[in-house]
């Protein structure tokens, strides 16, 4: 779950999008004032706000509940379509209060997939949409939206994740499965089960509630730790990207998003990086030397070993 604190505060936010629904059959002509989207956004800001207090404002979570606050702001603006927007003035906050923290892996890692699925959701929704005249591509749309938006995630985060880390992780079916367990029983059994711990009388039921959502969460690290021990698992290390590669790729990735924008003479420009690409993998390949060589190095208090 790359977006984790982002996931929860969505699902927190959804409740006011419920409540804008019971209001409009309740009311239905508060709709002629207040279109239902805004309605929404305005009966999820409180929920959200009490949401971000409970987890004691992290900086994950206080980066979500930005986002949100900014979408809706330019939700009102007339300008509902434009989520970058609102992920960069989240960011240009953040930025501005506390600059150090463009260094700050989990802000990288939380901005990147944001961006990643905002930029690149559209093109896998173009894909999908060609299915949904039939039965059978309706069925399949909801798994293969989940599956995009991970796409989407993991694709924008290649480089970051290599540097980091050396490795990526190409099990992304697995998404599959623990993203639904995850927002329709871990996530809502929790909070029912934290909500009906303060009615008295429904303490067994709230203990019950927690049970089931612990004992999803445990069962799924369950299946993971058996699929690892039996060697289902493996990860696919590579070299290290520079930045110039590493930047090279993220307009690669640009490119597809652009899409009729870009003209003949556009696609210069996408020619000239990917031939940036390669030189510079040619170089680092040229570079990479496969001998193993072992220093010792005399610190003063100990030794040092160098594995090159």
């Amino acid at each position: 779950s790359l977006a984790q604190s982002g996931l929860h505060l969505g699902l927190v936010v959804s409740l006011g999008f419920g409540l804008a629904w019971a209001v409009a059959l309740l009311r239905p002509r508060l709709l002629l004032v207040l279109p239902r989207t805004r309605l929404a956004v305005l009966l999820a800001l409180a929920p959200a706000l009490f949401y971000v207090w409970l987890g004691q404002a992290s900086p994950s979570l206080l980066r979500a509940g930005l986002m949100f606050l900014f979408w809706g702001l330019l939700l009102f603006l007339g300008r509902d379509r434009v989520l970058i927007d609102g992920l960069f003035l989240a960011l240009a906050l953040i930025l501005l209060a506390s600059p150090l923290s463009a260094f700050e892996l989990s802000l990288q890692l939380s901005a990147g997939a944001v961006a990643g699925i905002i930029l690149l959701w559209s093109l896998f929704n173009r894909w999908l949409s060609r299915f949904r005249g039939n039965l059978a591509g309706k069925m399949l749309f909801f798994p293969a939206s989940l599956l995009g938006v991970s796409v989407a995630a993991n694709l924008a985060l290649l480089p970051l994740a290599l540097s980091v880390f050396g490795y990526f992780s190409p099990h992304l079916l697995l998404n599959l499965v623990w993203l639904p367990l995850l927002g329709f029983v871990v996530l809502p059994c929790g909070a029912a089960g934290l909500v009906l711990s303060f009615v008295p009388g429904l303490e067994a039921v709230a203990q019950g509630l927690m049970a089931a959502g612990s004992g999803t969460a445990q069962g799924m690290i369950g299946l993971l730790a058996w699929l690892d021990g039996r060697g289902l698992l493996p990860v696919v290390w590579a070299m290290r990207p520079t930045w110039p590669m590493a930047m090279a790729y993220w307009l690669l990735l640009l490119i597809p998003v652009m899409g009729r924008h870009v003209g003949r003479a556009g696609w210069l420009v996408p020619a000239l990086v990917l031939g940036l690409v390669l030189l510079s993998g040619a170089e680092r390949v040229r570079e990479t030397s496969h001998e193993l060589s072992m220093t010792l190095l005399d610190v003063g208090q100990g030794l040092a070993v160098l594995l090159e």
